[in-house]
């Protein structure tokens, strides 16, 4: 069983590390396919397989890559996606800040799709596949923007913020 501990380090590892996205393959036969995916991508190996292990999934290995310098560390990735990503979402929910709204969207988009609402033959099935994808782009850009909203700038916010964060680091260091 998991404990509370480890679900909210997960939660929290996946808010600052983790994506969620909702994937669109088109098939030879003209068939359109929606996959609800979540991942994490990482240099440190031991956080990802504990996942794997923990929730399942699988892990893909990422030595070089024409996008990689030659002095970076090997990376790993892992992917769980379909009901599995579900029930993922559906555990670590409570504990997650950042990514929460783009959990909840991703949760019921793959409900949706396990209820088989209207049937694989139903014409309005895939636009309302297309329109949880949209919604998941949506919150993932508010949820990017959260923090800068307002009536200042984002530098102002920003050197705010440090400010704020560097007096509160000296006062607690004083005390």
């Amino acid at each position: 069983m998991k404990s509370k501990f480890d679900l909210s380090y997960v939660a929290g590892f996946f808010d600052g590390e983790g994506s969620i996205c909702i994937s669109e393959s088109h098939r030879r036969d003209r068939f359109v396919e929606y996959v609800l995916f979540c991942g994490i991508g990482n240099t440190y190996f031991p956080i990802l397989v504990y996942l794997k292990d923990m929730f399942g999934g699988s892990l893909h290995l990422n030595l070089s890559s024409k996008k990689r310098k030659d002095t970076y560390l090997p990376f790993l990735q892992w992917y769980i996606s379909g009901n599995k990503a579900v029930k993922f979402l559906k555990t670590i929910l409570p504990y997650l800040i950042v990514k929460k709204s783009q959990a909840i969207v991703g949760i019921a988009f793959q409900e949706f799709k396990a209820s088989k609402r209207g049937g694989k033959h139903d014409p309005t099935r895939f636009p309302r596949m297309k329109l949880y994808k949209e919604q998941l782009l949506i919150a993932r850009h508010e949820c990017d923007n959260a923090q800068y909203t307002g009536s200042i700038s984002r530098k102002d916010y920003l050197s705010a913020w440090v400010e704020s964060s560097t007096t509160n680091t000296r006062d607690s260091i004083q005390d």
